[in-house]
């Protein structure tokens, strides 16, 4: 599951979008993210990469990190 953050509705009312092993989820690379759980005090950053039940995110602060892809909101 992936949340995904949508103009005009507040972060409280998020959309919900399921993504199978079907779906192309590349499309979501480049996306601009903010993580559920911060890493060392950052959680917004850019998704870098696919590896399939997780992402390569690059934070601000440039650390890449993998996180799992329900445990990430789309900006």
């Amino acid at each position: 599951m992936v949340w995904l953050k949508t103009d005009g509705i507040p972060s409280h009312n998020l959309q919900t979008i399921m993504y199978t092993d079907e779906d192309n989820n590349s499309d979501m690379i480049g996306a601009f993210c903010e993580l559920l759980f911060p890493w060392k005090g950052h959680s917004n950053g850019i998704i870098v990469d696919d590896y399939g039940t997780e992402w390569l995110v690059q934070l601000t602060n440039g650390k890449e990190v993998p996180v799992y892809k329900d445990e990430v909101i789309i900006v």
